[in-house]
């Protein structure tokens, strides 16, 4: 039997934004009982306390195709594995290892070389927001053109499926991909009427999506890291076809999410920070 009550909490319910990415203001939450039991990740058993998820609200287009989350910034799950001496405090992952649906691979306790070429480049953690893993970003670029060449703090978040920017940024962006309608008409963008800066979805076809511009982050320690419109344009998941949704939002908190990750092998290498 597994007590509802762990260390005097006997429930948890998280509520988050961004859930729905045509309405990324728009509250969603979940909610259910605490537990605590033994739990295994590459092998490794340590006791963890975790939520059950019994209640979501139906804009939670995450858990639409997921059926739950494992955070490893904090003592649990990985934390507590790696405090316990049970594996180095360093894990990796890529989202594109392999083909559609077994395609991503998480590597604990280190990084794998057959996933990657070259050198892995590394950029300082910083102190950062609550308990993740936060970043100095120091340039945003769209294209060739840079729009911006100063320091910011995002945090890195590979549960979160779009590019969540500090509202800075975000205008900064918005304002130089409608510049550039003066070039290429780029569906969704040079629109007379709404565009994806309204939170709408629009048809975009494989060819004009070769016209969309790259996105890129420059970050400390001389890292960039750059995605194609084949990353930031989001299937429309209601429409289907090729309707596409805007993966790149304004937000209070700045968070770099698998979008911008989806080229690269990602490492958290908590050792050296």
């Amino acid at each position: 039997t597994c007590p509802k009550c762990v260390n005097q909490q006997c429930a948890f319910k998280n509520t988050y934004e961004t859930c729905n990415i045509t309405d990324p203001n728009q509250p969603c939450t979940v909610s259910g009982p605490v537990y605590e039991d033994v739990t295994a990740l590459a092998g490794l058993s340590t006791p963890v306390r975790f939520g059950t998820i019994t209640f979501q609200t139906a804009n939670f287009e995450q858990f639409y195709v997921i059926d739950g989350v494992i955070g490893f910034a904090d003592s649990s799950g990985f934390g507590a594995k790696a405090k316990a001496g049970k594996v180095d405090n360093v894990f990796s992952w890529c989202f594109n290892a392999g083909k559609f649906p077994h395609s991503g691979v998480l590597t604990i306790g280190g990084a794998d070389p057959k996933y990657y070429t070259g050198e892995i480049s590394y950029t300082p953690l910083t102190s950062g927001y609550f308990n993740g893993y936060t970043i100095e970003t120091t340039g945003l670029s769209l294209g060739q053109d840079s729009i911006r060449s100063s320091s910011a703090e995002y945090i890195i978040d590979s549960g979160t499926n779009t590019l969540l920017l500090s509202q800075d940024d975000y205008q900064l962006i918005k304002k130089q991909f409608i510049g550039n309608c003066n070039g290429v008409r780029l569906p969704g963008i040079c629109n007379s009427g709404k565009t994806f800066f309204d939170g709408v979805c629009f048809e975009v076809s494989a060819d004009e999506m070769k016209d969309f511009p790259t996105v890129s982050m420059k970050f400390s320690g001389d890292v960039t890291m750059t995605m194609s419109a084949e990353e930031y344009l989001l299937p429309d998941i209601k429409k289907g076809g090729d309707y596409k949704c805007f993966g790149i939002l304004p937000s209070s908190i700045p968070i770099i999410g698998d979008v911008l990750m989806k080229p690269y092998y990602t490492v958290i290498d908590n050792a050296q920070q």
